[in-house]
């Protein structure tokens, strides 16, 4: 289940529910990005923290995220010396965001990635294209 506090407005999810205030063409599961208009329709159709569902990190993810594979880990740059560097940690099973000496944080879901994006590039928002 996703945290009340880890979801920010421009987050990407899925949507598992039976119901769905979007068009009634799309295919669910689908995956949107969190926007005010979501917050608003928490509200008025009670949608539940339940009702979404985190979108796993993968290599093919990091890829639709903008990041560039090297030798054994995926970076991308923001900025003018920013590098913002994603390895695999075999032990957790995870991925590993190093955003400099000392600012390191595993992640496990794109909207931790784009948390961690957020704050390690000053208010940078990562772009997606899934």
């Amino acid at each position: 289940m996703i945290k009340e506090n880890d979801i920010r407005i421009g987050n990407a999810f899925q949507h598992n529910a039976n119901w769905c205030y979007r068009s009634p063409s799309e295919i669910k599961p689908f995956i949107f990005q969190w926007t005010s208009r979501d917050w608003y329709e928490c509200i008025r159709l009670n949608l539940c923290l339940e009702d979404i569902e985190p979108i796993d990190l993968t290599p093919v993810n990091l890829l639709k995220c903008g990041f560039t594979l090297g030798d054994g880990y995926y970076w991308k740059t923001w900025g003018t010396n920013g590098v913002f560097i994603v390895k695999f940690d075999t032990v957790y099973n995870k991925f590993f965001v190093e955003a400099g000496k000392g600012f390191n944080l595993l992640v496990e879901y794109i909207h931790e990635l784009q948390n961690a994006f957020y704050v390690f590039s000053l208010g940078r928002e990562l772009e997606i294209t899934l």
